[in-house]
């Protein structure tokens, strides 16, 4: 079954997999003010799914700062 990443630093959850034999991708990383950086926000398939060995869980991280704004140039 796949576990519960959300909320895992990377490492913790690189481990986590491993034990599983499951591998990952992350497809995505969004700015959270509320998150740790680098930590597990949303996972595909979600935990509890069972899934074959070897599968990819998709993950999308807290990115380690906010995205800069282009500003209009007003002078």
């Amino acid at each position: 079954a796949v576990p519960d990443l959300k909320g895992m630093t990377l490492e913790e959850m690189e481990n986590a997999l491993d034990e599983r034999d499951l591998d990952f991708e992350i497809n995505d990383s969004i700015f959270d003010p509320k998150a740790k950086p680098l930590t597990v926000l949303i996972q595909n398939p979600k935990a509890g799914a069972t899934v074959k060995e070897g599968r990819k869980i998709y993950l999308t991280v807290a990115s380690l700062s906010a995205p800069l704004a282009t500003l209009p140039d007003i002078i």
